[in-house]
């Protein structure tokens, strides 16, 4: 038997969101624009990215689109 206090971890997923040449968002390993981590509402994810992206690339794209390639609960 053994004996001690367990340790619990928590993996850590990191995905990037970002626009390819063809103005397509996609969610990918590789690092693009913006950050992912597995916590907070995916709701308001999308709105924060929705936001990102228009400013930078001057591109609306619907919110159903960038909740629908984000990957559970997560935050940037």
């Amino acid at each position: 038997m053994i004996y001690g206090k367990r340790e619990y971890q928590t993996p850590v997923i990191k995905l990037y969101i970002g626009v390819n040449k063809d103005n397509y968002l996609e969610c990918s390993p590789v690092k693009k624009d913006f950050e992912l981590k597995q916590e907070g509402k995916r709701t308001d994810t999308a709105k924060l990215i929705q936001k990102k992206i228009m400013e930078k690339y001057n591109l609306k794209y619907p919110l159903d689109d960038i909740v629908q390639i984000l990957p559970g609960d997560c935050s940037i």
